[in-house]
Parts: structure tokens; sequence; C-alpha cells
């Protein structure tokens, strides 16, 4: 069993994934610090290297090897959902969870962490506003494919569990 979960950059995915594995005895992997341990270098120097797409390829080539652990918890890249069929793929091997953050608690994170996101990093406050939206814009028809979605008060760990186990996933 793996629990994919999916939302925007700063919605809480590495957070509450951690929670999530304690609470129901599964191991926990963050992609982006998994593939800055396979690549050698940080997200923000992979992309410098290899471009977005390079990234890209990069993070599906992780992704499918998720397929191969059991009873894990994986806090994908916000971005993972919206490229390639990596939506599917996920849905075809776990569990999807979205994690509706509000445009507002995405802003306020983003803000003081933009610095670690290679997107978002020379963008000013207007800039990172409107980055959000457009990107939130085209990502949202891939999240919202989920098999469970939860939105800002009701994201945390006890209710991601619950929230499965009513669905009979878990």
């Amino acid at each position: 069993m793996r629990i994919y979960l999916i939302g925007y950059s700063a919605s809480g995915k590495s957070f509450v994934g951690k929670q999530l594995a304690t609470l129901i005895k599964f191991d926990f992997v963050d992609m982006d610090a998994a593939i800055e341990m396979e690549q050698g270098m940080s997200i923000a120097e992979v992309f410098a290297a290899r471009g977005e797409k390079g990234f890209r390829s990069v993070e599906q080539a992780f992704l499918f090897t998720t397929s191969t652990l059991e009873n894990t918890v994986i806090a994908t890249g916000g971005g993972t959902p919206a490229h390639d069929d990596n939506m599917k793929w996920m849905k075809q091997h776990g569990i999807t969870v979205f994690l509706n953050t509000g445009l507002g608690h995405l802003y306020q994170r983003l803000v003081a962490d933009r610095a670690q996101r290679p997107r978002l990093m020379k963008l000013n406050d207007i800039e990172l506003m409107e980055q959000i939206v457009e990107d939130l814009t085209i990502r949202k028809k891939f999240y919202k494919q989920a098999e469970i979605t939860l939105s800002n008060e009701l994201i945390a760990a006890p209710a991601i569990e619950a929230a499965i186990k009513k669905k009979k996933l878990l």
C-alpha cells in the first residue's frame, strides 16, 4: 500500500506525511529529499543543471521506483501530478490524497521559503502570488483527480487516516 500526498508547494505534504506515516506505522518518503540524495545536489541545482524538463524526467523516474515500496506515505513534488501521466500512474499504484491548502496560506509559507523553490526564488511578492495563481489554475484539474481531498483545517494526519478508512482504502 502506498499513499501519495499531492498538492502545491508548501501545502504541508512533508510535514503531514511524516505524522501520517508515524500514526499508521508506515514508512515515509519525501520525493524531493530523496531526489536530492540520489542526485547529490539540491532540487534548485538539478533545475539549474538540467532545466525543468530534465528535472521532471528525474522526478518521474524516481516516482516509478516507488511502485516497489510497501506501506509507505510518499510526499510528492508540487508539480508531480501535472506532468506526463504521473497522476494516472499514482492512482494505479496507490491512494492519492490532495492537500488543498488555501491561497493565503500557500503565499505566506512561500514568501518565507521561496529561496528553496527553484521556480519561485527570483520572483518578487506580486510575481509570487501571480505564479501561485497561474500554477494552481493549471494543476487543480490534476489535483482534483485524487481519491481524497482535504482542505485547510482538515489537513492533519488523523483526518487523512479517517478519510482513508472511511473509503475502505486502509
